[in-house]
């Protein structure tokens, strides 16, 4: 029976789509469908009381998937400290209970879309879903809200119906295609199966145990369905539907550049009274999407696939028609590096990394609806004669256990603290500058409020960085990832810096490194050289460096700055 709120009316055409889905499920015929509904169900099902054990045995039922499960777990994205995992125990371990189900519901849709042997619209369709994941829980981490695990497993099974019909009813599925002029809509869809692909994926899916706010967001949306669901359910309606319409635009290579601002644009419109993006946070959303693909493909060894829908985000993000670019073209972002990749190399780029950003000085001094040019960061080789930093891990040592202690006082000092830190940080560096930035009550720009060396003295008590300004210290702060500069004399680099951070009183070479909460970044430590350096990070680095400004994060959320 089709009973609910949003469902179509009974009627027999729909009735014989879902029994052909559900067919087709049971056929075998696509290993990718019902393995995704039994994991997705088993884990939902447990979710609360499951053991790692128990979860290891689920996953390991499914032979490809446990295998894939390993080996993103063995990558610095999810084991930063580089220990060798080997069983699937130790991977649920390392990957941790809320990220898995998202994790394996990319896999599965990796699998399918890698798949040569099936269908281009099942290829594409399944690489749709991944991205709709990926977009959802980069806006979700941007906002804070909702969990964005729980927004990337929702805005993945939005496009649940839509994979049954590719795969398993094909050519009513090309039907609707040509009914809507190959743009799918609702009304193409009820034509040819009697309900729309969303429904299909609702009627098929409410039967297992999601979460109810995950079944929710696999609803219309409308007015109507936010009047019969609850807050959390809404924002993970929301947040699903806006990845999806923004995937969809973002894959489609028959817009033109003009066509799909307009098309952005629209979309930021009839999400304004529950989003709030500018075009520019669009661009970021996008290249971090494309940026998470393409490790994701490196780390399971697909070493041409996926780069395609790759380059199609950053030439988006970068304000590129995908259609019109030559065969042989380069993509303007390059990949973002791990500074725990290892020393750098001639292939190695002085930004690590990288954002569709537009030179400092174009900058607009307010976020605008408008339609604006992007630039992409260049990449550029770490000069050979650079010297290369030693980093005394020992500097980073202490200061953890100088932080930990701190932090069991009655009141910590949440001032004394972030003094500490940037001691600590800028001596394990050895570097002659530092500075920390911290956020003002604007809360829209950086003011330089510590330091030591001459920068500080140069620039303290100025609002040195504005949040949403597009040069390697906003890139650095939206994407709350760290940033190293090898060399910023390089003609290439240079448009994307400040202008006090050149010159005389500016840096050769650099760290900057974000300080955030749950919320918002609430400060950026920087450390430099005067001259170009070959900046080396270990992953025994990156993770001893990770846990001190952890400390410094914990610290301001004791004390309830805002």
């Amino acid at each position: 029976m089709l009973g609910r709120i949003d469902s179509p009316e009974n009627n027999p055409l729909a009735a014989r789509t879902i029994e052909s889905a559900q067919a087709g499920m049971q056929s075998g015929r696509s290993s990718c469908l019902p393995e995704l509904v039994q994991l997705i169900q088993a884990l939902s099902a447990k979710a609360r009381e499951i053991s790692v054990t128990d979860l290891a045995e689920i996953v390991q039922k499914h032979v490809t998937v446990m295998a894939k499960v390993i080996a993103v777990a063995n990558t610095l994205g999810y084991n930063p400290s580089g220990i060798e995992i080997s069983t699937v125990s130790q991977a649920i371990q390392v990957i941790g209970f809320e990220r898995i189900r998202s994790l394996v519901t990319s896999l599965i849709l990796v699998h399918d879309a890698v798949d040569t042997t099936a269908a281009v619209d099942q290829r594409d369709t399944a690489m749709l879903a991944l991205c709709s994941g990926l977009v959802a829980q980069q806006v979700s981490r941007d906002r804070g809200e909702p969990d964005p695990e729980q927004a990337f497993v929702a805005a993945s099974l939005r496009n649940f119906g839509r994979l049954l019909l590719a795969t398993y009813l094909t050519d009513q599925y090309h039907k609707a295609r040509r009914l809507a002029d190959e743009k799918l809509t609702d009304e193409a869809y009820r034509e040819v199966f009697g309900l729309t692909a969303l429904e299909l994926g609702f009627e098929l899916l409410q039967s297992t145990n999601l979460p109810t706010g995950v079944l929710d967001a696999l609803r219309e949306f409308s007015p109507q369905t936010f009047a019969l669901v609850g807050p959390d359910s809404a924002s993970l309606l929301i947040v699903s539907e806006f990845a999806v319409k923004l995937c969809e635009l973002a894959m489609d290579r028959e817009l033109t550049t003009e066509d799909f601002n307009g098309k952005i644009r629209e979309l930021l419109d009839r999400f304004e009274p529950h989003l709030s993006f500018t075009p520019e946070a669009i661009a970021g959303v996008m290249t971090a999407t494309g940026e998470r693909m393409a490790e994701f493909m490196k780390s399971l060894g697909f070493s041409s696939f996926g780069h395609e829908v790759v380059d199609v985000f950053r030439w988006r993000a970068g304000g590129h028609p995908p259609a019109a670019r030559p065969p042989d073209a380069t993509p303007p972002t390059p990949r973002i590096t791990s500074a725990a990749e290892g020393p750098p190399t001639r292939s190695t780029p002085n930004a690590r990394v990288v954002s569709p950003a537009a030179p400092a000085e174009t900058a607009p001094t307010r976020p605008q609806r408008e339609k604006a040019s992007a630039v992409p960061l260049p990449t550029g080789d770490t000069p050979d004669s650079a010297p290369q930093i030693e980093i005394e891990q020992q500097s980073w040592h202490e200061g953890v256990d100088l932080l930990a202690r701190c932090l069991e006082e009655p009141r910590p000092d949440f001032a004394k603290i972030q003094r500490l830190a940037l001691e600590h940080v800028q001596k394990g560096f050895g570097a002659p500058e530092a500075v920390l930035l911290s956020l003002d009550s604007d809360h829209r720009n950086y003011v330089a409020t510590l330091g030591q060396g001459r920068l500080i003295g140069y620039i303290r008590g100025d609002r040195a960085v504005r949040r949403d300004e597009r040069t390697v210290f906003g890139i650095c702060l939206s994407r709350r990832d760290n940033v190293v500069i090898h060399d910023t004399t390089d003609p290439r680099i240079a448009p994307y810096l400040p202008a006090w951070c050149a010159g005389k009183n500016g840096l050769g070479a650099f760290v900057a490194m974000p300080l955030h909460d749950h919320k918002q970044c609430f400060a950026l430590i920087i450390v430099g050289w005067p001259e170009p350096r070959k900046i080396v990070i270990t992953p025994e680095h990156s993770k001893l460096l990770h846990s001190l400004l952890v400390l410094v994060s914990t610290a301001h959320h004791q004390s309830g700055v805002t």
